[in-house]
């Protein structure tokens, strides 16, 4: 066992120090961190793609392009009537000789073709054993002798201070989800019953349901004194939006004490559309 955070009166701290650290804080897997540009690439001319600066962790082995710093890197050409897939990649290297280890930025050129290109393989080594290892940071596709795509493949690992903000404000959306409970469901417009009389919001969600398209889903919140005595009732519409040009609307009334609600209407168009769709409430 050893010290590491430190004084020992002689040089004691190396490399696979930070890297066991590194690992232990952020993975064992690849990372961009979320500082400076988190190495955002943009073509600044034919075949250059230029890497703004950031900070990376790799294996638990940190690398960056140092702040207000970039680097630019030259791709090779593509070829007429070919597509073709390059991966732009951090690479770390370990002289064997010297122990000597560094990172760099480093161009993988893939197998042009004149359908759907590959992606070349890349090196999936352990740095632990000095062996060498990528990161993939970009694909690069060219269609003739263009770049018509750079397409990110790395992940932003969030700071601490990220995830503890995250953290808070997942825990006010989970505490709202859980103080609702669910009263009833039914397709159409059925008339659905609050199992309590004393009740503060009512939630209802509404999916319609078309063939050929994907599922759409509206929501509402009632606050309950709109319909706070017997005899009261109101309705409450509200759009599909841009997929649909229609109109929903909810009808919510009390009666001998107890709330009631059901789908009134629901329109796509001038279609009336009640039958595709399903309403489920909620209340809290």
């Amino acid at each position: 066992m050893k010290i590491v955070t430190g004084y020992r009166g002689e040089p004691h701290i190396t490399s696979q120090d930070h890297q066991s650290f590194y690992q232990g804080v952020f993975g064992r897997q690849m990372y961009v961190l979320g500082t400076g540009n988190e190495f955002e690439a943009q073509l600044t001319d034919t075949n250059t793609i230029t890497v703004s600066d950031g900070d990376g962790i790799m294996q638990g082995c940190h690398f960056r392009i140092d702040l207000g710093e970039e680097e630019n890197i030259v791709m090779q050409p593509g070829s007429s009537g070919m597509y073709r897939n390059d991966l732009l990649v951090a690479r770390y290297t370990k002289d064997a000789a010297t122990g000597v280890e560094d990172v760099s930025l480093v161009t993988i050129t893939g197998t042009p073709s004149e359908g759907t290109p590959t992606v070349p393989s890349y090196n999936t080594g352990e740095i632990v054993n000095g062996e060498t290892v990528d990161f993939p940071l970009y694909r690069v596709h060219f269609s003739g002798f263009t770049i018509d795509d750079i397409v990110p493949l790395f992940f932003i690992m969030p700071s601490l201070e990220a995830v503890y903000q995250s953290h808070e404000a997942l825990a006010d959306i989970v505490d709202g989800l859980l103080s609702w409970k669910f009263a009833a469901s039914s397709t159409g417009s059925n008339l659905m019953t609050m199992p309590v009389a004393s009740i503060h919001e009512i939630g209802v969600v509404t999916k319609l349901t078309m063939s050929g398209s994907s599922p759409i889903y509206l929501s509402k919140v009632i606050p309950d004194v709109f319909i706070d005595r017997d005899g009261t009732y109101s309705q409450f519409a509200t759009r599909w939006g841009t997929a649909f040009d229609g109109d929903v609307v909810w009808l919510a009334y009390k009666y001998q004490g107890r709330t009631y609600i059901k789908l009134n209407n629901a329109y796509n168009g001038k279609n009336n559309v009640l039958a595709n769709c399903t309403t489920w409430v909620y209340y809290r």
